[in-house]
């Protein structure tokens, strides 16, 4: 029986690029970058990496002279000058440089590859506030989100929606989805390419941290750590609020120097308010002095005064 002839046809400037075939035909003649790939027995299965710039089957009329695609995929253009110019093979690949992750050094390629805790900062494009984002990833996947903002009241707002969307979202998912507010957007660029270049707080900790450990940040009251310190050169320095808590009273010394400062931990008194502590007698628990305090010849109160 004479033997007859299959071409498939493909679009000017395309290859398929096959990865698994089975050919159901005896192959006599095939075009490819890589005809290692295939051979002429039948029914044969091969992981192919080969673009195919044209393929001829020919069989005998007694066989089922076709192709058998299991998976494959449309490839990007190629200009004529690519497709006349001959192959050259590259030497041996190089994976990509290991990152630490969780404790152990691995070569993601996948977004699940990604574990640990970390911290971006940004702010918006008046600088008028920032935000600090703290995400706390298993997997790829956002178990845990803390935003902390500063300095603009409409990013609290946007802060309270964005904590929302966060979690249940991979890192690449919250890369590109609106967090309402641009400051958070940026913090979400910054701590992605800490993920990312195996950077994160938890790069080196066998197992990472439990979720809850962003929590943690906040300390016992759970309140995020502000400082507000104000001054002019009129009037000199105000210190309003630092790590001990609202400052009520600054200390000043014979030179109307500052050497300390009386403060109320907001955090603690409301836990003792909510514990069933009076309000006066919670205020005074929750107060504190720091530095020379005693020593003062004078004190102010430096929002007043």
């Amino acid at each position: 029986m004479t033997p007859t002839e299959t071409k498939t046809g493909l679009p000017v400037g395309y290859g398929l690029y096959f990865r698994y075939i089975r050919m159901s035909s005896v192959v006599s003649m095939l075009t490819l970058s890589n005809p290692t790939c295939f051979s002429t027995q039948l029914n044969d299965t091969h992981d192919c990496n080969g673009l195919i710039s044209a393929l001829t089957v020919r069989c005998s009329g007694h066989f089922d002279c076709s192709l058998v695609v299991i998976e494959w995929e449309n490839i990007m253009q190629y200009s004529h000058e690519i497709q006349s110019m001959c192959p050259i093979q590259r030497g041996d690949l190089h994976a990509s440089a290991p990152i630490p992750v969780e404790g152990t050094m691995v070569n993601p390629k996948d977004v699940i590859a990604i574990s640990g805790l970390s911290h971006g900062v940004g702010a918006c494009a008046p600088q008028q506030g920032a935000a600090k984002l703290t995400l706390n990833v298993k997997n790829g996947i956002i178990e845990e989100a803390l935003i902390e903002t500063i300095g603009c009241s409409g990013m609290t707002q946007s802060a309270a929606m964005a904590a929302e969307i966060l979690t249940g979202k991979t890192i690449l998912e919250a890369l590109n989805t609106d967090l309402v507010c641009d400051a958070i957007n940026v913090a979400m660029r910054e701590i992605f390419l800490q993920f990312v270049y195996g950077r994160t707080q938890s790069a080196f900790s066998e197992g990472g941290l439990e979720i809850g450990a962003a929590l943690e940040d906040l300390g016992q009251t759970q309140r995020s750590q502000v400082g507000t310190s104000y001054a002019t050169l009129a009037k000199g320095v105000r210190y309003m609020e630092l790590a001990e808590g609202y400052v009520t009273q600054l200390a000043l010394d014979e030179n109307s120097e500052v050497i300390g400062y009386q403060y109320l931990n907001l955090g603690k008194m409301m836990k003792a308010i909510n514990q069933g502590i009076p309000a006066d007698e919670a205020a005074k628990s929750a107060s504190g002095t720091y530095g020379r305090f005693d020593e003062a010849v004078k004190t102010i109160n430096p929002r007043q005064q």
